[in-house]
């Protein structure tokens, strides 16, 4: 079996930035899967539109076979509307 990649859309915020554009966030599980679908690896996706348009897009790596533990951290940066540009240093902090 291959490896494969899958995302599933855990939530998203929506809300009006300082200079009046209307910016789209949507948060992704992504599992990718090895040799078996018992080895499966959860990270976290997120791409921001700004007025419909795609501006940003930032993926982590695998950060844990825990399905649950990954989920709760993307509650955490969508609770905060944390955006693709500062995903990674807001995962270490909560993480570290």
């Amino acid at each position: 079996m291959m490896e494969y990649e899958q995302s599933f859309l855990m939530g998203e915020r929506r809300f009006t930035s300082d200079r009046g554009l209307g910016v789209h966030l949507n948060y992704y599980l992504t599992k990718k899967t090895g040799r078996t679908a018992y080895d499966a690896l959860y990270g976290i996706r997120i791409e921001k539109k700004v007025q419909g348009e795609q501006e940003e897009t930032e993926q982590t790596p695998a950060l844990s076979a825990s399905r649950q533990m990954v989920e709760q951290l993307a509650g955490k940066l969508i609770d905060g509307a944390v955006t693709p540009v500062c995903m990674m240093e807001i995962i270490d902090d909560l993480t570290g």
